[in-house]
């Protein structure tokens, strides 16, 4: 079940995880949703960055998208 703080990671390439931010019993089934995405210079929003030492997860330097999602 989705919650507050679920990790995933997409089977399919390029394999992305997502991190839930809200808890969807308390927010009438809508979840933000964060993407941790490849860094490749061009996304707009460059002030959340994220290293392979930050998170052991990951393979290359990433950032974040944000996205909402109904649950």
């Amino acid at each position: 079940m989705i919650q507050f703080g679920t990790a995933l990671k997409s089977t399919g390439f390029p394999c992305h995880r997502c991190v839930i931010l809200s808890d969807p019993q308390t927010n009438g089934g809508c979840v933000v949703r964060v993407r941790v995405t490849t860094d490749d210079g061009t996304w707009p929003d460059r002030d959340c960055l994220v290293a392979s030492g930050d998170w052991p997860g990951l393979e290359h330097a990433s950032t974040v998208a944000p996205m909402v999602h109904p649950a």
